[in-house]
Order: structure tokens, then C-alpha cells, then sequence
């Protein structure tokens, strides 16, 4: 509704200085992956063995104490597969008991057990956000090196019947789906092999180069295809109650977004190096003191007097279809 980027980041910086929620928040417990997807930097080795570190349960437990009070969205995982560490359903329990209005998880589910995942039903989970690039299990695991296409079935079906035992419609079930040039053609088989599951959100979104083993993008044939394809899913998700999100308008990421710099003000990516870029730690630490070591109370001040836009990732680049 309101039009001025100016004017929102004003109003984010006010709800930054007076304590109000506002951030979502993406937190990586631990710096792994158990995968080496083709597209991600997790295939690249050089870049894997730069990826190190763990939060301890008393690290997640101050940044909880101090950044999810001022939480939209916490969603745990985000460059990293969050199921890799040994505590990782505590964050959930952390914010609810924040009173965090929406917590996802973000995970490929090959490692979740069926204890965990209860833990989370239980724990009030809202959304379960599963990665797949492939349909068949043949595309599925070769992109998704290392991964079984069964086990990823299977965690499908221990969701489905959990929220069945314990008479609960959440955590909602959404589906992310990287596209590329040679996972397209699967992809148009989707509901064929997972129409029976109850998915809230398919996400479709084009490759972005990200340091990974895999480089090709989509040529114009591709796109048109792509596009051609999105407008079939969107009857079918009308008739399934569902919500479709997809990059329709800029499929290589190149243009520029007036909200970009939006975007980044309400973002907060926490990770076990967080703490340590501003030479410190979390313990004891207030949020006042936290917007200010860690720059984000100047980045808005400089964003509002600039008034300039920037560019967003895939995460911005999605509409609502």
C-alpha cells in the first residue's frame, strides 16, 4: 500500500529504534550440508571446505533472547541444511516461545527423523520448506548428489501422517524447485508424481549462478517453455487450493528493484560466524547494541538518505500467481 521505498525504510527504522517486530530472520545452526547439489556451492570443493562452523545451544540461545522478539519470520536454515545439527529443533522451540508469528524450516529432508519431525509438529512448526530439483528419481538424485529419492518420499509420508495423528493442518508443506534447462522437461510431471501430498506452496524458481558445478541457464526456447508451464500450474494449483510462486518477470536476475533495498533492512541472516564479524558474541547482548555493531541501524540511516533501490536475489523475485 505504500509506495515510497523512502517512506518504508523510515518506518522499519522506527520500528528497528523503538523495539518493534520487523526482521525475518534466516538462521544456519551450522555452516554443512550432507548434500552436493549440482547447482549449489556445496558441489564446489573448494567453497565446501570453506563452510565450517556450529552454533552452540547457548549461542541460540542468547541470539534467540535477543533478536526474535523483533521477529516477523524465523526461518531455520538457509545456505546450509540446518537437520545437520544435533539441537537444531531447539530454534523452534525458541520461537514460539518468542511468540514468533511464523517459523519455517528450510531443508533438502534427507537426514530428518521421524522423532524430530513429531518434535516439530508438536512444537508448532507453521511451514515445512522442502528443496527438491528433479521429479523422477533419476533427474532427483542427479542433481541432488548424494540424495535418495526414497528417503525424500518417505519424509512426505511421515508429514502426512503426523498431522493426521495428531489432528493438526500444520506445518503447512511447501515445495521449492530450482529450474534449469535439463530439470525442465521433469518438472511438467509434477503433480503426476506428487499431486497426492496436501502442498501449500510450489515454488518454481529459475537457476542463479551460485558457485556450483552447474552452469546453464535457460536459453529463449527454455523460457518459453518455462512460462508455458508456470500458466498450466496456475489452473491446477486454483483447483487445488494452492499457492504457486514463481519468477515470471526477470528469470536471469538482472533488473533492478526500487524494493531491493527493503528487502535488505527487514532481512537478518544469523550464522556461527554472526557474532564474530563484529568481534563479539551474543551473550548479554540487547538488540539496541546489536543494530549498532553490526551496522544494520547505519545501513538503514545510509538507504534512506540515498533513497536508491538495488537488486534482490531469488528470494525477492517471486509473484504470487
Amino acid at each position: 500500500m505504500i509506495k515510497s521505498p523512502r517512506l518504508k525504510l523510515m518506518g522499519i527504522l522506527g520500528a528497528n529504534v523503538l523495539g518493534l517486530r520487523h526482521l525475518s530472520i534466516r538462521v544456519d545452526p551450522v555452516m554443512g550440508c550432507n548434500l552436493a547439489c549440482r547447482m549449489c556451492y556445496f558441489s564446489n570443493a573448494e567453497r565446501r571446505k570453506a563452510m565450517k562452523g556450529v552454533m552452540t545451544s547457548a549461542e541460540m540461545s542468547e541470539m534467540s533472547r535477543c533478536l526474535f522478539p523483533r521477529a516477523l519470520q524465523v526461518v531455520v536454515g538457509c545456505a546450509a541444511e540446518p537437520t545437520l545439527h544435533p539441537d537444531y529443533v531447539a530454534l523452534i522451540r525458541l520461537a514460539k516461545r518468542y511468540c514468533v508469528p511464523h517459523i519455517s524450516l528450510v531443508t533438502n529432508g534427507q537426514i530428518i527423523t521421524y522423532e524430530h519431525l513429531e518434535q516439530m509438529v508438536q512444537a508448532g512448526l507453521d511451514e515445512l520448506i522442502v528443496s527438491m530439483h528433479g521429479v523422477t528419481k533419476p533427474v532427483y538424485e542427479y542433481f541432488m548428489q548424494k540424495s535418495s529419492y526414497e528417503a525424500f518420499v518417505q519424509r512426505l509420508d511421515w508429514l502426512e501422517a503426523l498431522k493426521t495423528k495428531h489432528h493438526l493442518k500444520q506445518p503447512s508443506l511447501r515445495i521449492n524447485y530450482t529450474v534449469n534447462p535439463d530439470n525442465l522437461g521433469d518438472l511438467e510431471g509434477f503433480f503426476d508424481h506428487f499431486g497426492k501430498y496436501d502442498i501449500h506452496t510450489l515454488q518454481l524458481r529459475p537457476m542463479f549462478e551460485n558457485d556450483g558445478i552447474y552452469h546453464r541457464q535457460m536459453d529463449a526456447g527454455d523460457e518459453e517453455r518455462y512460462r508455458a508451464l508456470v500458466e498450466r500450474f496456475k489452473v491446477i494449483a486454483r483447483e487445488r487450493g494452492m499457492q504457486l510462486l514463481a519468477n515470471m518477470s526477470d528469470v536471469h536476475y538482472e533488473q533492478q528493484s526500487k524494493d531491493a533495498r527493503v528487502a535488505e533492512a527487514v532481512y537478518c541472516y544469523v550464522s556461527p560466524s554472526t557474532a564474530g564479524h563484529w568481534g563479539g558474541s551474543w551473550k548479554g547482548l540487547s538488540f539496541g547494541r546489536y543494530s549498532n555493531v553490526s551496522g544494520r541501524r547505519k545501513e538503514l540511516w545510509g538507504a534512506i538518505i540515498s533513497g536508491r533501490g538495488g537488486r534482490v536475489g531469488n528470494i525477492g523475485k517471486s509473484q504470487i500467481l
